[in-house]
């Protein structure tokens, strides 16, 4: 049984917040901004995708083009964190459940196991390895010819350009909005980059 003082440390891993780029910004301002100009730039860094304009995309891919996600959280020591993730939902069509889940600890398991080891007052350490995953290889093509692309969209294709100004020949105006096409080079779905959970657990 946990006590009135474990039940703090349930709180405090429990009420972790995360918000839109655009709303931390109001928040944290130049915080968030620096803190996703960091995620963005790490991305770029690891060479992990290459820009691609569209009509060099078949159809298939068009459609299938994974959206990005970014949201910021803050720790609980202060810092402001940019993440990003890629929606799964467009891959309920044809990839199965048990390929499309990610191979990394559930955010529950982490919370239960901080518990305990408060409770237990154990000492624990943590490592943070920056897109340990993104730089593993990725085939260029599945088995039928298509390669994975991902679709990026307002402040984030902004960062980019700003980070590497090649990829404005790259982008593409829809509704007023820049949007850009990568073509991922490393195994970010299935090695580690994050899947958004609240679209892909809603059939399951």
């Amino acid at each position: 049984m946990l006590d009135q003082r474990d039940n703090t440390y349930a709180i405090e891993y429990a009420n972790v917040t995360t918000y839109s780029l655009k709303t931390a910004i109001k928040k944290f301002g130049k915080q968030a901004t620096k803190a996703a100009h960091k995620e963005m730039k790490q991305l770029h860094d690891r060479d992990c995708w290459e820009p691609i304009h569209p009509k060099d995309l078949e159809e298939i891919e068009m459609k299938c083009a994974l959206r990005t996600i970014f949201f910021i959280t803050q720790t609980s020591n202060g810092d402001i964190k940019g993440r990003t993730c890629a929606d799964g939902s467009v891959q309920r069509n044809w990839i199965g459940r048990d390929e499309v889940s990610s191979p990394t600890v559930s955010t529950e398991s982490t919370i239960f196991t901080g518990m305990i080891e408060a409770h237990e007052r154990r000492d624990v350490g943590t490592c943070d390895i920056p897109n340990t995953f993104v730089q593993t290889h990725l085939d260029k093509q599945d088995k039928d010819g298509n390669r994975t692309i991902m679709k990026l969209e307002g402040p984030l294709v902004q960062i980019l350009c700003e980070i590497d100004p090649t990829y404005t020949k790259y982008l593409i105006n829809v509704k007023g909005q820049k949007v850009l096409y990568v073509h991922l080079k490393q195994n970010l779905i299935e090695y580690g980059f994050d899947i958004n959970p609240y679209v892909l657990q809603t059939r399951w």
